[in-house]
């Protein structure tokens, strides 16, 4: 039901916010390549900002500025670079995620992901995608109320753990270029 579905998604939160390895893959400019790189996937304790850093790669980003994430699983393999899937297992294609994300500049970029476990991959999805409705809805709040991102911060302070952890109702249902 519905509430088995919030507390695996805040026991997820929770995960995130301690740091999830992941594997980010990423096509190389010589065939038939693609490097895989181990990698700690993190979301930070305002809910707002996600980290993917491995040893030479740190991608850091406002969880408003993702625009989308798809997994194979959910979207089919068109959504992934073809430069990718032709040199991946098939057990490693089942595992990808994608994430799209807007950079300052407005062009949007996309990361790949190996996420083994489909359990976790699904909840990866669910919160992201959470995740953005809710920064998206603070968001718009602050600009209709004239609140300031400090009077946010002030307010998200002030919240009990339980409550900053708690991610709004009303989850969406599971459904560029390579950075």
């Amino acid at each position: 039901g519905g509430s088995q579905q919030q507390s695996a998604l805040t026991n997820f939160v929770r995960v995130l916010a301690r740091g999830r390895p992941v594997t980010l893959v990423k096509a190389c400019a010589y065939d038939p390549f693609v490097e895989r790189r181990l990698a700690k996937m993190q979301l930070q304790k305002n809910l707002k900002t996600l980290t993917i850093v491995s040893a030479d790669i740190n991608i850091t980003l406002s969880v408003c500025d993702i625009t989308e994430v798809y997994t194979v699983e959910a979207d089919g393999q068109e959504q992934f670079p073809k430069e990718i899937v032709k040199h991946l297992t098939p057990t490693e294609i089942d595992s990808l995620a994608r994430v799209f994300h807007k950079l300052p500049d407005g062009r949007v970029m996309a990361c790949c992901l190996l996420e083994a476990r489909p359990k976790w991959r699904k909840l990866l999805l669910l919160t992201l995608k959470a995740l953005i409705k809710r920064a998206m809805k603070q968001d718009r709040r602050a600009k209709e109320g004239g609140l300031t991102a400090a009077a946010l911060d002030a307010a998200n302070a002030a919240a009990g753990p339980q409550d900053k952890l708690m991610l709004q109702r009303g989850f969406l249902p599971l459904g560029g270029e390579q950075a």
